[in-house]
């Protein structure tokens, strides 16, 4: 086995994961299963196991990556393997597609054909937000110095809230990284002395509900600013008619403080979409 299909066989094998996040879901790849037929034990590249309502429930993968694309023959022979193998469910993985005699093929004997591929731009999902600028290790020495208007009161803002709506309600504890992510500096380890005087004055929220406008905030902060560009590295989809309905993507942010940031959109079509960020970062 190639390493280039075993990268397959294993991409295929964490999107399953990813869209079955079950205790009791088991992903071995590269399996091999004992044919009731022949008694001889047959190659698997996944196998899936699962528990159902107190019984034991297998899926099997196939995985191919050819330059042609799966034809009903090919489902065909997927779908004896399955029930020789006493294998419950069967997946078809191919890196090229499949004809549409294989998809009715497959349809009827209840087989899911995905189709994995590179892609620049994901059909229905927008990744918001991803490029840019990120900050991060943030340190603040010192108090911070608070001027707003009106009488004095005794103690801190508890929230900062912003009249143009700029932003949501904010724990004031927030309001320094806030102005950090306002700051336009180079990528790179930065400690530096920040005043911030914004021309609409957001409303501090006292105890007691107080509110005061805020006119100037200074703070001597320390942070690290980071660029991050995406790159997609795969996509899985299960077709239904033309259109997938169901996908997962890993895309690679870059790396912060040492350790990768990626983050794993799973969908299906018409739903919103679940994301985990997988690294210790912050975005003002």
């Amino acid at each position: 086995m190639t390493k280039d299909s075993r990268d397959f066989e294993e991409i295929a094998a964490s999107i399953k994961r990813a869209l079955e996040p079950r205790e009791d879901v088991k992903v071995v790849p590269h399996a091999r299963v004992r044919d009731a037929v022949t008694k001889r034990m047959r190659d698997f590249d996944i196998i899936i196991e699962a528990t159902v309502a107190g019984t034991p429930f297998r899926v099997g993968v196939e995985c191919r990556r050819k330059k042609r694309s799966i034809d009903k023959p090919q489902i065909e022979a997927f779908v004896t393997k399955l029930r020789d193998c006493r294998v419950d469910k069967g997946v078809f993985v191919s890196s090229s597609g499949f004809t549409d005699e294989a998809i009715t093929a497959a349809e009827h004997h209840s087989i899911v054909c995905c189709h994995l591929t590179k892609v620049e731009v994901l059909p229905w999902i927008q990744l918001f937000d991803v490029t840019g600028r990120y900050w991060s290790n943030f340190k603040f020495h010192g108090d911070v110095k608070l001027a707003m208007t009106g009488p004095q009161v005794d103690g801190m803002p508890v929230t900062v809230e912003f009249p143009d709506g700029s932003r949501p309600p904010m724990h004031f504890s927030d309001i320094g990284t806030y102005i950090v992510g306002l700051e336009n500096v180079a990528a790179g380890h930065h400690r530096r002395r920040i005043i911030y005087e914004p021309s609409i004055h957001p409303i501090a929220v006292m105890p007691g509900e107080v509110r005061r406008e805020i006119v100037r905030i200074e703070l001597d902060a320390e942070f690290d600013a980071i660029d991050l560009e995406p790159k997609i590295e795969h996509w899985l989809y299960a077709r239904a008619g033309d259109a997938p309905s169901a996908g997962m993507t890993k895309v690679h942010l870059g790396d912060i403080d040492g350790k990768p940031l990626t983050l794993e959109v799973t969908a299906t079509a018409g739903e919103s979409l679940p994301t985990d960020v997988n690294a210790a970062s912050r975005k003002p």
